[in-house]
């Protein structure tokens, strides 16, 4: 018998958090690595984009690690322009997402 057949629902509910709080925190980093690597490919440095968009190296660094949570929409927006890319923002409601920025 393995040691996850003799845990509790509790405990395994615990696991799946765990889990699942990692596998999120994957994702963002992800995230933040393909947003380095799109700067990168235009061939502009952190100190460049923070030039041309007024946002923060510090911030940047937050933004290519996926670490955004605390990170003002416009200043993604500019970093993301700079790039020639965009930023959208949507609310999801069950099924439901709308699109509102």
């Amino acid at each position: 018998m393995s040691d996850r057949a003799s845990l509790r629902p509790a405990e395994l509910s615990a696991d799946r958090g765990l889990v699942g709080a990692e596998k999120d925190r994957m994702v963002r980093e992800l995230r933040g690595q393909r947003l380095r690597e799109l700067r990168e490919r235009s061939g502009m440095s952190r100190a460049e984009i923070a030039r041309r968009t007024g946002v923060g190296k510090a911030t940047i660094s937050l933004i290519e690690r996926g670490d955004v949570e605390g990170v003002r929409l416009g200043k993604l927006r500019a970093y993301a322009r700079a790039l020639g890319a965009d930023i959208w923002t949507s609310a999801v409601v069950g099924d439901e997402r709308s699109r509102i920025g």
